[in-house]
């Protein structure tokens, strides 16, 4: 009796601990894949020329997305709490790479647009 209630438990079990690990996998499978998206945002935006232009902006998106990957790696954070870290890195990702194509697209006088404004040299060499 007490055989058959041991085999019934390991039946019932055993299951929820394969699924729920398959489950966990593919989480941090998505959360890598995130990653690997948002860092190819930013590897653009840094070929556009935001180092030169935005430096700041583009070292806030590299922040965050190390702080969210660092929080993927973690397994007490609740994945609800990873994804919107996620969605902070990718947001500042894709303002910032938005603002490049956008200069990048105006041409090489407005290299370092932003918002708008164009930036040129005049001759002393000073930014205006």
């Amino acid at each position: 009796m007490r055989d058959r209630y041991l085999y019934l438990l390991g039946i019932i079990v055993l299951p929820a601990f394969l699924f729920g690990g398959c489950a966990s996998g593919q989480v941090k499978s998505s959360f890598h894949d995130r990653s690997v998206e948002i860092a190819a945002k930013l590897a653009e935006a840094d070929r556009l020329g935001a180092r030169e232009c935005s430096p700041r902006e583009l070292a806030r998106a590299r922040v965050e997305l190390e702080h969210a990957r660092h929080e993927s790696m973690e397994t007490y954070y609740p994945p609800a709490w990873v994804h919107a870290e996620f969605d902070k890195a990718e947001f500042i990702a894709d303002s910032l790479l938005e603002n490049r194509r956008l200069a990048a697209k105006l041409g090489s006088r407005f290299r370092c647009a932003r918002s708008g404004e164009s930036r040129s040299k005049n001759e002393g060499g000073k930014w205006r």
